[in-house]
């Protein structure tokens, strides 16, 4: 069995399960392990894993023992964690990890002789990348990130270090719809304030869902400069549907695929935005590395949505967690608030979306096809169905997909429709999903591309009453404006 996080779906053959990444998709496929990297033992003059001392959010203090460092001086992941076992009927565990957030560079000096000399391109702390020296943001030194690879009802404790000086962080655990825990979903100012630098937030949270999930930043571009990695949960093989397609599923069967960027991506960004530049990456990476060569140079509730943005508007995250101040739905907008004027540009506004508590959700998605790309949609969560899905040409409108819906001639599939958390909408077409809103709390939509998320691609879905939502943590950490009056 094998578990592949990556990109484009008709480059592999496979079960697509969601996307993921800077513009990736996510699938479980069957395929021949792959050694991740090299065991060197570290030299004396190879940098050094510090832990961060901070100030720190902890609220409990389960029984749970820190595994320590592994034969290279890191914190203990994937293979080499007591909780990468045979998953069966034995009691569930508590498994904790370090997470250790810092700026680095690809092709360090930790590389030495890398790319001339292959072994060391496995040297501890090297992060090959593909071939091209830059600033990356990573954890633990390593990318991809630590693997997490746990059983199905194992609880995870993930302390989250930040030592990146000047930027704030926060971790996303991709796929986990964190039912019983809505603050440990990671998403800024929606669960949770971000880790400021040289703070640290403990994530803790069970695993009653078992499949390839991932997990990575969900600040900035973080996510596209390295700060991501796997996060398998495995149940015992009796209970998987796919037992009898494979033989062994091990650590080393787990692949990440991940677009690349060679000059980093907040050039990339602000040539796209403000210049000529484009959004498309140079490279293509295989959990961190990439080939190169040595040169000299009928629902309840009922939504329509259409890009640009969402519906004209661009979402302003406010200033303090929705889940933590619980705002009145006052300050909010949507499509039926703003005034015409957007139509002519983009509001700015904090874009929420209220449904009731256990109501059938119904999203229709249409990207009008004025830009030469699709927009890959995540919703946290919550899982969905997808019913439809079509390309209408290079181009179509909002009227034109809603007089297809009034004719009858937009089939929905309701029998056995894909299960995703994740979808793309195509390009001059619709995506139609369905979801039942089951999880009270704020949770995000948006598009997976990190480039339209930090312009305003995106959503929240306040689900349910402040009432039906969990009450806030003793001790949560708060954030906002601070405006004393005169």
């Amino acid at each position: 069995m094998g578990h592949l996080l990556g990109i484009r779906p008709s480059t592999w053959m496979g079960h697509l399960s969601g996307i993921t990444g800077y513009e990736q998709y996510h699938y479980r496929v069957l395929h021949n392990g792959w050694r991740l990297r090299n065991k060197i033992p570290p030299s004396n003059n190879q940098p050094k894993y510090t832990p961060t001392k901070t100030t720190q959010f902890k609220p409990t203090n389960p029984s749970f023992e820190d595994p320590g460092l592994d034969s290279i001086g890191m914190p203990r992941d994937g293979k080499n964690h007591p909780c990468y076992r045979e998953c069966n009927a034995a009691a569930a565990m508590t498994c904790y990890y370090r997470f250790h957030v810092e700026w680095y560079y690809s092709m360090s000096k930790a590389c030495k002789e890398c790319p001339y000399n292959a072994t060391h391109c496995g040297y501890p702390d090297c992060v090959p990348a593909n071939g091209i020296g830059r600033p990356i943001t990573v954890v633990n030194r390593k990318m991809p990130g630590p693997s997490i690879q746990v059983c199905k009802g194992d609880k995870i404790i993930v302390d989250v270090e930040n030592s990146l000086m000047a930027s704030a962080t926060s971790i996303h655990w991709h796929g986990l719809h964190q039912k019983e825990t809505p603050f440990m979903d990671g998403t800024p100012f929606v669960t949770q304030c971000p880790i400021q630098p040289e703070s640290t937030f403990r994530y803790e949270f069970s695993t009653p869902q078992s499949g390839s999930f991932f997990w990575h930043s969900h600040i900035g571009l973080q996510r596209g400069d390295g700060t991501t990695g796997a996060l398998i949960v495995r149940e015992p093989k009796r209970n998987s549907p796919h037992r009898l397609l494979y033989d062994t599923d091990i650590s080393e069967h787990v692949i990440l695929v991940t677009d690349w960027l060679s000059n980093g991506s907040i050039n990339l960004f602000t040539s796209h935005h403000h210049h000529a530049g484009d959004n498309r990456p140079e490279s293509l990476l295989i959990n961190g590395r990439g080939r190169f060569r040595v040169s000299d140079g009928t629902p309840a509730e009922n939504f329509w949505l259409y890009t640009p943005q969402l519906n004209h508007i661009s979402m302003k995250l406010p200033k303090s967690p929705l889940l933590v101040s619980r705002p009145s739905s006052a300050g909010f907008c949507n499509e039926s608030t703003v005034n015409a004027s957007c139509q002519r540009g983009y509001c700015e506004c904090s874009h929420v979306l209220n449904v009731k508590l256990n109501s059938l959700v119904e999203v229709i998605l249409i990207d009008e096809g004025n830009a030469n790309t699709n927009h890959p949609f995540h919703l946290h969560g919550h899982s969905f169905r997808v019913v439809a899905q079509k390309k209408l040409g290079q181009n179509t409108t909002t009227a034109i997909v809603k007089a297809q819906d009034k004719d009858g001639k937009i089939n929905r599939k309701l029998s056995h429709a894909p299960l995703k958390d994740t979808v793309t909408i195509p390009n001059g077409g619709y995506t139609i999903i369905r979801f039942i809103a089951n999880n009270p709390g704020y949770w995000l939509f948006h598009c997976h591309i990190e480039f339209h998320a930090e312009i305003g691609m995106a959503l929240v879905f306040k689900v349910g009453e402040h009432a039906d939502m969990k009450p806030v943590p003793t001790g949560f950490p708060q954030c906002g404006d601070y405006k004393p009056t005169n």
